[in-house]
């Protein structure tokens, strides 16, 4: 059971260094830009984009700030973001 529970948290983690990176494309920004945002170290947010570190959830919360996503996001996988729909469109 503790076999698959760490296979289960290795494959998360990988995840949100994809989704990072990801998101980190779609908005533009360079690591630089998302690490004076979130206040995070260039190369503390290189590791986690590389799997190299896990990001705490606090951690995770400030890049997803810096992003302006919902933190959420990070832990979807290849799951596509809902798309909004405001009534007046």
């Amino acid at each position: 059971m503790d076999a698959t529970i760490s296979e289960a948290s290795r494959r998360a983690a990988l995840a949100v260094g994809a989704q990072v990176r990801r998101w980190r494309g779609v908005r533009e920004l360079t690591l630089a830009q998302v690490a004076s945002r979130s206040g995070l170290n260039v190369g503390y947010l290189s590791q986690i984009e590389n799997d190299k570190a896990s990001p705490s959830l606090a951690v995770l919360g400030s890049i997803a700030e810096a992003l302006d996503v919902p933190p959420a996001w990070f832990l979807m996988g290849d799951v596509p973001p809902p798309t909004v729909v405001r009534a007046s469109e």
